[in-house]
């Protein structure tokens, strides 16, 4: 099934959006508005046996707090994707496109080096402290993280594509700057480590952790 929540000015979530398949494929959920919040009481699922697609889209202000997945419990995970102006993913999120035999799409602020038509290009992005992001690959390989914006990314959280066997791809860029001190898990189990892009114009790395990942720089 689908679920569409649309609004010309702000759109609060705080309880539940599901559109999830018990047998089949998730479904698809989407959510655009002026400011978008979804608050740490909220649910939005498009799980399966294949994880459906997930689209948070904002022209202003796009906070995450809550729990947003589009999991696969016997396939692949799904499709998520979070745009806006200026996001912001809270200490309280949890962003899950994991699947039990291959690893989903999560992207955050654009796609793969903001040239991914599907995604807006956000200003700036930030993943806080506490915030996690998830593509794990179950038996399979890790899935596709993308964490982008035109201005500068602040990534304090972590990213997990971990897979059975291969780990899977994750970008953390800004065009402008980019801030990294959180953690990054790309581990392969029985396969390789996945892989890891920084490209920004300036980077600063802190005190975090990069996990069983080969490392590409485009500076």
């Amino acid at each position: 099934g689908a679920v569409n929540v649309t609004g010309s000015g702000d759109v609060l979530i705080f309880g539940e959006l599901s559109a999830n398949g018990t047998n089949g494929t998730g479904g698809n959920i989407g959510v655009t508005g002026e400011d978008v919040f979804v608050a740490p009481t909220a649910t939005i699922s498009a799980n399966g046996a294949i994880g459906g697609t997930v689209l948070l889209d904002a022209s202003g202000s796009m906070q995450v707090a809550g729990n947003v997945s589009a999991s696969g419990s016997s396939g692949q995970g799904g499709l998520i994707g979070v745009t806006g102006a200026d996001i912001t993913v809270a200490p309280t999120a949890v962003v899950n496109a994991s699947g039990a035999t291959q690893g989903g799409s999560v992207n955050i602020g654009g796609g793969f080096q903001g040239a991914d038509d599907r995604f807006r290009n956000s200003d700036s992005t930030t993943i806080s402290a506490g915030a996690s992001i998830n593509a794990n690959g179950g038996t399979g390989a890790g899935g596709n993280v993308a964490i982008w914006s035109d201005g500068a990314t602040n990534m304090a959280g972590s990213i997990d594509a971990i897979g059975g066997h291969g780990g899977g791809f994750a970008e953390v860029s800004g065009l402008a700057d980019l801030a990294v001190s959180g953690m990054i898990d790309l581990s392969g189990g029985t396969g390789a480590a996945g892989n890891l892009l920084f490209d920004p114009t300036n980077v600063t790395i802190g005190a975090g952790g990069i996990e069983a990942a080969t490392l590409f720089t485009a500076l």
